[in-house]
């Protein structure tokens, strides 16, 4: 299930294949490996996290698979109801954060979001999560 979006007008073929928003050197190290691997750009991870995403996607084709750390958000649940009014359709989102609760996995999955990582994380880790995401695109 795709995170809502409220830009659902935007052709598949004008997004990004991939692009994320990381607050650490750690991180993103091992998204740069993760991205390499897949083919993407690691152009695409951005510094930041979720309000860097919210600020910078609005109003823009937002890409296919969306990699963003809630860890420096102070409301995880809040900030995703909010980058769901900004990406389009199809948009697949996988979330990296520090806080380990189920209630808050479950939460996130009902807002729609494909994953949610504990940081550090792995490449492995990481990948197996990417793997998971399906594509609901037109090619």
């Amino acid at each position: 299930m795709a995170l809502a979006a409220e830009n659902m007008g935007t052709p598949a073929n004008d997004r990004e294949p991939f692009a994320a928003f990381i607050g650490d050197d750690v991180t993103r190290a091992t998204l740069s490996r993760v991205a390499s691997d897949n083919g993407w750009s690691d152009q695409r991870i951005l510094d930041g996290g979720i309000a860097e995403a919210l600020q910078l996607l609005s109003g823009i084709p937002t890409p296919h698979l969306l990699i963003t750390d809630l860890s420096g958000s102070p409301d995880p649940l809040e900030d995703m109801a909010k980058l769901a009014h900004v990406c389009d359709e199809n948009t697949r989102v996988i979330a990296l954060g520090t806080i380990n609760d189920i209630t808050l996995y479950r939460a996130l999955a009902e807002l729609g979001i494909e994953d949610y990582l504990l940081k550090p994380i792995s490449a492995e880790a990481l990948s197996g999560a990417i793997s998971k995401v399906p594509e609901r695109h037109s090619a």
